[in-house]
């Protein structure tokens, strides 16, 4: 098996020569996900966690969604924060916890246990987005 997000045609073809899977069951999908929405939102200094909540609660009360942090301890300090000040269902997940809380974390995100995750960017590969609900 062989998976990628963003391969030419060059690649692609080179990757099923060098693994010798030529006739493979190949899939494919755009990257346009009508599905997802994405925002940039100025932050305010010093209430950014604040207006992170605010602009939720106004625009996606019932959404699941990612909010992403530059640093480990950003995303914790970020998820405490929503769920103790704004009562908004928020967990961190990144590279520094062991796999199995990121599984625990992702999972129940997908389950609706949770709305909210705060990570790092480069730690969310393999989330599954959910629609408003």
């Amino acid at each position: 098996m062989a998976l990628t997000a963003t391969a030419t045609n060059k690649v692609f073809t080179d990757v099923v020569t060098c693994l010798g899977i030529d006739g493979c069951l190949v899939l494919k999908q755009s990257f346009n996900r009508p599905n997802l929405s994405y925002s940039v939102v100025p932050k305010r200094s010093k209430k950014v966690v604040q207006d992170i909540a605010e602009w939720v609660l106004a625009n996606h009360p019932k959404a699941t969604g990612i909010v992403y942090c530059f640093s480990q301890r950003n995303c914790e300090d970020v998820a405490k924060e929503l769920r103790d000040s704004y009562n908004l269902r928020a967990r961190h997940y990144h590279a520094g916890l062991p796999d199995e809380d990121r599984k625990r974390t992702q999972d129940a995100w997908k389950d609706g246990k949770i709305k909210i995750i705060v990570a790092t960017v480069r730690k969310i590969i393999g989330l599954h987005p959910l629609a408003d609900g």
